[in-house]
């Protein structure tokens, strides 16, 4: 499953959607795309998404894109 969160740079609420993502044992394998007009935070969100993916020991897919 693709779940694609607009606005993935956004420190205040992504952790706490992602971290719901990974919890849920039916997502296992999910492939997160997190989209934003501003590039800047995104490499460091989906750094947090791998590291929490790898905590949860839920496998996840993450990239992030502009577009």
């Amino acid at each position: 499953m693709k779940v694609v969160i607009i606005g993935g740079g956004i420190f205040q609420c992504v952790p706490n959607l992602v971290a719901d993502l990974l919890r849920t044992p039916s997502l296992a394998g999910i492939e997160i795309v997190l989209e934003d007009i501003d590039p800047n935070p995104l490499p460091d969100m989906a750094r947090w998404v791998e590291q929490a993916s790898e905590h949860c020991g839920q496998p996840a897919t993450v990239s992030h894109t502009t577009d």
